[in-house]
């Protein structure tokens, strides 16, 4: 008003409402991410700043989604590799064991924590690589 403009010039200087909410949501989740850098708050904070831009969303969406499933199935391989044993546990009470299920299980076992310590690193780098994805694009939001 101090500088000539009228109530409608002024507000449609500000931009969208649902814009200016969705930047200001996005900074809220940044700032609990810092706080308490859990997974909920970074798949939050992730999640926010990928809703920001349309360029986020068709750029990191995708490899985002496959990464996650990636390390998903490292969990589930190494959790299923290290139960078999349990299976030749059923054979023996059967009738039906033979010496090579306790080697092959055995095997198993090896491969299943392999995998298992493979997914647990996969997933500590997955959330430094979140974290700094989330700081790199507020520092883009914000024009530093």
């Amino acid at each position: 008003m101090e500088e000539g403009k009228t109530e409608s010039e002024i507000i449609k200087g500000l931009g969208s409402p649902k814009v200016i909410a969705k930047d200001l949501l996005a900074l809220y989740r940044f700032d609990e991410m810092k706080k308490d850098p859990s997974t909920s708050n970074i798949t939050r904070a992730v999640m926010a700043a990928v809703g920001l831009s349309l360029f986020n969303f068709i750029i990191v969406l995708g490899p985002l989604i496959a990464i996650i499933g990636f390390i998903f199935s490292f969990w589930v391989g190494g959790i299923a590799s290290v139960v078999t044993p349990f299976f030749v546990i059923v054979k023996v009470f059967m009738g039906t064991f033979i010496w090579l299920d306790l080697f092959v299980s055995i095997t198993f076992v090896g491969v299943g924590l392999l995998l298992c310590i493979v997914a647990y690193y996969s997933t500590k780098w997955f959330k430094r690589l979140c974290v700094r994805y989330v700081v790199w694009n507020f520092k883009m939001i914000k024009g530093e």
